[in-house]
């Protein structure tokens, strides 16, 4: 893979891309936990059944097949132009989406293999960094209980079992609710996940699961002013801590939303790939 080696590579790189624009509709949240713009309007995303990989042309990716040339094999994030329509503080999250599944029940006790393991990852293939997490398509039942997943971890191992994560209940049985699981000691990634089994039920089924994916960047808190569209201008060399993420060809990009009210506005603007 090709590389950036200076700031003036950099801006040379910069004046060969192009800008990206992407808008995404408001989601319906429960505040303060991590939420899946997936299904939001315009591309929405369909809610999984069979294990699949995602790339680039999966429908609800954020950015369609981002190749700058044909003769570059890299791409980074160089500049985001965001604007968020929310009266509340919000900040959004880059991510790349690589497999997922559904069809798993809210309601059974029992060790769940429907639709597993996890699709094979196509991107970042040693699972280096790669996490999991549940992701709620339906809407699962208010009584509360726990959630562990077995899997294999980046160096091969299978039978892995994570930390348990709460699922079902108030703030954690809605639709997008983007549960992020805790992976099991000195673990530092994820290749598959073959089974899900809850403690207790949720008191309904509903529909959730698991969904693979590779954290790129966070984009931070908007500026709180009551009724006003905020935008901000993110450069990640500067004000960015100098953070470029890599964006592999055929990546499926999407956005995560974390906000303190119930409302995760529309997301809109642009982001600047630059090639190496």
């Amino acid at each position: 893979m090709g590389a950036l080696a200076d700031f003036q590579a950099v801006k040379n790189s910069v004046a060969r891309g192009r800008a990206y624009p992407f808008t995404k509709n408001s989601i319906t949240t429960a505040a303060n936990r991590p939420m899946s713009y997936w299904t939001a309007l315009p591309n929405a995303g369909a809610t999984p059944s069979a294990a699949a990989a995602c790339n680039a042309n999966t429908t609800g990716a954020l950015l369609q097949e981002p190749k700058l040339s044909s003769l570059a094999n890299s791409y980074f994030l160089t500049q985001a132009e965001i604007s968020v329509a929310t009266t509340a503080f919000t900040s959004l999250m880059l991510v790349d989406r690589l497999s997922h599944q559904g069809g798993l029940s809210g309601a059974s006790t029992a060790t769940q293999t429907t639709n597993l393991p996890t699709a094979a990852l196509t991107r970042y293939t040693d699972g280096v960094g790669v996490m999991a997490a549940l992701e709620i398509y339906s809407a699962l039942g208010s009584t509360a209980s726990t959630a562990t997943i077995s899997y294999t971890n980046q160096a091969g191992v299978s039978g892995r079992t994570s930390k348990p994560v709460v699922i079902g209940g108030a703030s954690d049985n809605t639709s997008s609710r983007f549960i992020i699981i805790s992976l099991q000691d000195d673990d530092t990634g994820i290749r598959s996940v073959e089974s899900v089994t809850l403690a207790a039920t949720t008191a309904s089924a509903g529909n959730f699961g698991v969904t693979l994916f590779k954290p790129l960047m966070i984009f931070p808190n908007f500026s709180y002013v009551a009724d006003q569209v905020q935008p901000r201008t993110l450069n990640t060399l500067i004000g960015g801590f100098g953070c470029c993420p890599e964006i592999i060809d055929d990546a499926c990009l999407q956005l995560l939303g974390l906000s303190n009210s119930t409302v995760v506005g529309v997301a809109t603007g642009a982001m600047y790939l630059a090639e190496a």
